[in-house]
């Protein structure tokens, strides 16, 4: 490659005009800035980038991005088309020498190679449809990979919820929420954070299974679920516990702030109307236990208080909260 410094500038410009190679000045996004006369028939074209074949378009690129970054010549072979996306047309191959003339700029010398012969010209067009054919068949397979793998990720959270979840009410079912009690549990210990839980039950639910049906008794869980969720704060969690028996985990909440929130709780329930289907409306009440954490507890002592004071709202005439108080033994 000849530097431009060490040239005559007026033996350049007749160098330029009388020689048989394509000169070309272009930006770095392949605008053409100046051009010979020897281009004149890709004269239509503003951009290099749009005559480059689909083949060589990527090492064309790699060839700018190189002489851009290591500003120093670079050499290569080229192919140009008038019509670059069709692959039927015969293009022309070019040695291109390049070197970056300013900081946005690249000189482009064109050197012409002979013409394809028509045996050379049927080998191009086998290998350009082979290629075609390839990148075809490559794009389906990765399109199909791409569906299987959102098939796959689909499957596995929806597995993942399934395995989390209560099937009738959504809610946490028994085995994800003492996960996520025992876990809440060390944080609060660790951090020295205040943490209560709150059990609750359904009162009298076998009254209603006996009355209306166990279709009912669905109805009662799923519509009462829905008010749970409602009610509790993001940060909390509720879990059915087991048949009509339910776990809420309250993080940063003391004793007394568990009471006014099982009450809030109790109050919806008792005021929401149940539609159990049949032109039926029930209303159901609830009773809770509440209990805060100790540095001794565990998730089983824990919980054992509040389902005594659960009990013990259910012994004293049920609809009321009661707390879970520790005995220091």
């Amino acid at each position: 490659m000849i530097h431009l410094k060490s040239i005559d500038s007026s033996f350049l410009d007749f160098w330029v005009q009388k020689s048989e190679n394509i000169f070309l000045i272009i930006e770095n996004s392949g605008e053409i800035v100046e051009k010979n006369h020897i281009f004149k028939e890709f004269a239509t074209f503003d951009n290099l980038f749009d005559i480059v074949t689909k083949t060589h378009q990527t090492k064309f690129l790699q060839l700018i991005n190189r002489t851009i970054k290591e500003k120093s010549p670079q050499n290569g072979m080229i192919h140009l088309s008038l019509d670059s996306t069709n692959i039927e047309d015969i293009p022309k191959s070019y040695n291109i020498f390049t070197q970056s003339i300013d900081n946005d700029k690249i000189l482009i010398i064109l050197e012409p190679l002979p013409a394809l012969n028509h045996n050379e010209a049927k080998a191009y067009f086998r290998m350009i449809n082979d290629y075609s054919s390839m990148s075809r068949r490559l794009q389906k397979t990765e399109f199909l990979l791409n569906k299987k793998n959102d098939e796959l990720t689909h499957n596995i959270k929806k597995i993942e919820y399934l395995s989390d979840h209560d099937a009738l009410t959504t809610l946490y079912n028994r085995r994800k929420i003492f996960i996520l009690l025992t876990q809440e549990i060390n944080r609060a210990k660790r951090q020295k954070l205040l943490l209560s839980i709150v059990m609750f039950d359904i009162d009298n639910f076998k009254i209603i299974n006996d009355t209306y049906g166990h279709q009912a008794g669905d109805k009662v869980l799923q519509s009462i679920s829905k008010v749970f969720i409602k009610q509790s704060r993001d940060y909390e969690s509720i879990g059915r516990y087991g048949g009509e028996e339910f776990l809420g985990i309250l993080p940063n909440t003391d004793i007394s702030g568990a009471f006014k929130m099982a009450d809030r709780l109790r109050v919806s329930i008792k005021n929401h109307i149940i539609d159990i289907g049949g032109n039926q409306k029930i209303s159901i009440q609830i009773s809770l236990g509440v209990s805060q954490l100790v540095q001794s507890d565990s998730s089983e002592t824990l919980v054992q208080r509040a389902d005594s004071a659960l009990y013990k709202a259910k012994e004293t005439g049920r609809d009321k909260v009661v707390k879970g108080i520790f005995k220091q033994l």
